[in-house]
C-alpha cells in the first residue's frame, strides 16, 4: 500500500474511532442513501442525504472528495483560473513594466498564473489527500514556506488582473554622490555616456580620444582604449551608442587636424560591448562633414546617425542607416536646415510609425522629424525655440522633450508630429544654462542637467511625466557645488546622463577643460523615494 492510500485509510481509521456508531468500512452507503454525490449511480446526485436523478449545476459547492484529515472537503468551481500572486517582478529587458498578475507579459517569470504555483508542489489541499493545506478558494493562498501569497482580489474570483498605465510620480528626493573610479584622473573632463540594455556595464568617454569601460555593480574600470587611426589629430567624441540587443557599440568623433588647417572628415567606430576589438569603420568616413548624434531604435533595432556639414554654417542634416551585418550604411537622406543639427532620436510620428525627430540649435534653428514616409518635416511650431541642442523620446515613444540653453532654457515637446515651444511665461526653467536631458526608462521621470551657477550649486531639474508645466518642474540641483567632493567653479557643465534599466537611479557625465578649469565628474543619482529600488 502507497503512503497516500495509508495517509487515507488512517484518516478514515481515526474517525471510527471517534465514533462507534459509524461503519469502519470503505464501503458505499446502503443504496438510496448517500453522504456526496459520487456515492450513488450514474445520473444521480446527492440531495439531503438521498439519491436523486439528475447532476447539480456545476458551480454548486459540492464536498466532492471524502479526505481522511479534514473530513469532507469543500471544491469551489468558479470556472476560471487563479490569478497569480501579483508579486512584482521587472524584466530589465521590457521598461515600464509591473505585473499586477499577468505572468505572459514577464520572459524570464516562473511559473506563476492560473493553476501552477512557483513555490509549491502540491497546492491544491482538496484533491490530494496527503498535501498540506494551503488555504481555501476564500482565503490568499500561501508558498510551500507558509508566507501568504497576497493575490489582490478572492483567489476564485476568475478576474484578470490589468495594471495598465503606471500612477504618475510624486517629485522626487534625490541624492548624489561622486564617483572615483581608479584609472580615471579627476580631472579629465567626461562628455558622453552610454550604459549596456542589461545594465551591466557603462562606457564613458572623455572629450578627445579616451573611452572607459566600467562595471556598473562595482563601479570598477574594465579597460580604457583609444580611437585608432588619428595619427596626430585630434578625435573630438560626439556620442556613443549601445545596440539595442547590447552586443556591440557605436561611437562618432569629429577629426580635427591640430595643425588648424585642412578639413575635418567625420569617423564611426565599432567595439565589442565590453570595449574590445575597437575599430573604424572606413567605409563610412566621410570628409568636410561631423558625425554629431546617433539614434538607436530599441523596438527594430534600425540604427540611424546624424551628420552635418563643417563649419559655422551648416545647413543641411544627413541621416544615414547603419548595418551591423555589413558594417556599413545602407542608405542616407538630407534635408536643408537653416541651423547645424546636433541630436536625433526615435519617436513615434504623425501616424504611429515610427520616425527620427531632429533638433537643430547651432548658429540659428530648426526643429523637426524625418516621418515614416520618408518625408522631411521642419515644424511646424518651432518658431519661438532658439539654442536647443539635445532631445530625448519618452521610451514609451509617445513624445519627446527638447531643452535650449538660452536666456529662460525652454523646455519643447513634440508629439505627433507638432512642435509644441515652451515660452518665457510657461514651460521653461527660469534660467540660463541648461544641456543634456534624459527619460527614465519607466517614462515616469527625466532629468535635465546644465552648468554651475553664481550661487555654488550645480542645476538639475526633474521633469514628470504628466506635468508639462513651469511650477511642476522640481529644482533638485546639487547645492554647495564648490566645496569637497566636487570643488567646482564657473565653467563646469553637466553634459549628459543615463538611467539605470529597471531602477530609479543613474550617472551623470561633466566636467570642463579650459586653461583655467581642468574638472572631470561621473557623478551617480538615486531617487530616494522612488519605488524601484537601486542596490
Amino acid at each position: 500500500m502507497n503512503t497516500k492510500m495509508a495517509n487515507f485509510y488512517s484518516g478514515i481509521l481515526g474517525l471510527c474511532l471517534l465514533a462507534a456508531t459509524t461503519s469502519c468500512t470503505d464501503e458505499a452507503p446502503a443504496p438510496g442513501s448517500c453522504q456526496v454525490s459520487q456515492d450513488c449511480e450514474m445520473g444521480f446526485s446527492c440531495l439531503d442525504g438521498l439519491c436523486t436523478e439528475g447532476t447539480p449545476d456545476k458551480n454548486m459547492l459540492d464536498s466532492g472528495v471524502f479526505r481522511g484529515d479534514v473530513g469532507f472537503a469543500v471544491i469551489r468551481d468558479s470556472g476560471s483560473t487563479r490569478p497569480d500572486s501579483g508579486t512584482m517582478r521587472r524584466d530589465t529587458g521590457s521598461p515600464n513594466s509591473v505585473d499586477a498578475g499577468d505572468a505572459s507579459l514577464w520572459p524570464d517569470a516562473q511559473l506563476s498564473d492560473s493553476g501552477f504555483w512557483p513555490d509549491a508542489e502540491i497546492q491544491d489541499a482538496a484533491i490530494w489527500p496527503d498535501a498540506e493545506a494551503q488555504g481555501d478558494a476564500t482565503t490568499n493562498p500561501t508558498d510551500s514556506g507558509g508566507n501568504p501569497q497576497d493575490t489582490g482580489v478572492t483567489a476564485d474570483s476568475g478576474i484578470v488582473v490589468d495594471a495598465g498605465p503606471p500612477p504618475l510620480a510624486n517629485p522626487g528626493s534625490y541624492s548624489f554622490e561622486r564617483v572615483i573610479i581608479t584609472g580615471i584622473g579627476s580631472s579629465e573632463e567626461l562628455t558622453n555616456i552610454a550604459i549596456a540594455p542589461d545594465g551591466s556595464r557603462m562606457i564613458v568617454s572623455e572629450r578627445y580620444e579616451q573611452l572607459h569601460v566600467i562595471e556598473v555593480q562595482t563601479q570598477a574600470l574594465i579597460r580604457s582604449v583609444s580611437l585608432p587611426g588619428l595619427g596626430s589629430n585630434l578625435g573630438l567624441i560626439q556620442d556613443i551608442k549601445y545596440s539595442a540587443n547590447g552586443q556591440f557599440v557605436l561611437i562618432v568623433a569629429t577629426l580635427i587636424p591640430r595643425s588648424g588647417s585642412g578639413s575635418r572628415s567625420a569617423r564611426l567606430y565599432r567595439a565589442d560591448a565590453d570595449g574590445q576589438n575597437l575599430v573604424e569603420i572606413v567605409t563610412a568616413r566621410i570628409g568636410g562633414r561631423e558625425f554629431h548624434a546617433i539614434a538607436v531604435d530599441h523596438t527594430s533595432g534600425e540604427i540611424k546617425i546624424l551628420s552635418r556639414p563643417e563649419g559655422s554654417s551648416p545647413n543641411y542634416l544627413g541621416l544615414h542607416t547603419y548595418n551591423d551585418s555589413s558594417q556599413s550604411f545602407t542608405a542616407a537622406v538630407t534635408s536643408f536646415t537653416s541651423a547645424g543639427c546636433e541630436d536625433i532620436t526615435w519617436i513615434n510620428d504623425q501616424f504611429g510609425n515610427r520616425g527620427v525627430a531632429y533638433v537643430c540649435g547651432y548658429n540659428g534653428i530648426t526643429l523637426g522629424h524625418y516621418d515614416s514616409t520618408g518625408t522631411f518635416v521642419n515644424g511646424p511650431g518651432f518658431g519661438a525655440a532658439s539654442n536647443t541642442h539635445r532631445i530625448s523620446a519618452r521610451p514609451q515613444g509617445d513624445y519627446a522633450l527638447s531643452i535650449e540653453d538660452g536666456s529662460t532654457s525652454k523646455l519643447s515637446r513634440f508629439a505627433q508630429g507638432v512642435w509644441t515651444v515652451g515660452s518665457s511665461s510657461a514651460v521653461n526653467f527660469g534660467h540660463t544654462g541648461m544641456w543634456g536631458i534624459g527619460f527614465s526608462d519607466d517614462g515616469a521621470r527625466a532629468l535635465a542637467v546644465g552648468k554651475f551657477n553664481s550661487n555654488n550649486s550645480l542645476y538639475i531639474k526633474e521633469y514628470r511625466h504628466g506635468f508639462y508645466s513651469r511650477s511642476d518642474l522640481t529644482d533638485v540641483s546639487i547645492t554647495g557645488f564648490d566645496q569637497a567632493p566636487y570643488l567646482g567653479r564657473n565653467g563646469v557643465w553637466l553634459y549628459e546622463l543615463v538611467w539605470r534599466p529597471g531602477m530609479d537611479c543613474g550617472y551623470i557625465v561633466g566636467g570642463c577643460s579650459t586653461g583655467s578649469c581642468s574638472r572631470g565628474y561621473l557623478i551617480e543619482f538615486n531617487v530616494t523615494n522612488g519605488h524601484r529600488v537601486c542596490p
